[in-house]
C-alpha cells in the first residue's frame, strides 16, 4: 500500500493505492448515490468513514482501478485559505 499527497491549484489530494482485489462496482455505486438502502449497501465501514470525512468539509472521494490489480482511492480537499491555517 502506498500513500501520496499532492497539493496543486487550490486542492489537496490524498491518494491511497494498493494491489488488492479492487473495490467492486456495487460498492462504488453506493458512494456515487451518496446513500444506502436495505437492498443496496456497502459491505464495510471504512470507505463510509472516508466518504463522510471528506464530504463533510466539501471534498470529494474518487476511485480508480490499478493495472494489473488493485485500487486507488483519492480524497480531494479544497486547500485551506491562509486565514484558515493553524499557526
Amino acid at each position: 500500500m502506498t500513500l501520496a499527497v499532492d497539493e496543486t491549484a487550490g486542492r489537496v489530494d490524498v491518494t491511497v493505492s494498493d494491489n488488492g482485489p479492487g473495490i467492486p462496482e456495487t460498492e462504488r455505486a453506493v458512494f456515487r448515490a451518496g446513500s444506502e438502502t436495505d437492498l443496496r449497501h456497502g459491505s464495510g465501514l471504512g470507505l463510509w468513514l472516508a466518504y463522510w470525512a471528506v464530504t463533510s468539509v466539501g471534498g470529494d472521494l474518487s476511485f480508480a482501478d490499478r493495472d494489473p490489480r488493485g485500487s486507488r482511492v483519492t480524497l480531494s480537499y479544497r486547500h485551506p485559505d491562509r486565514e484558515d491555517r493553524v499557526s
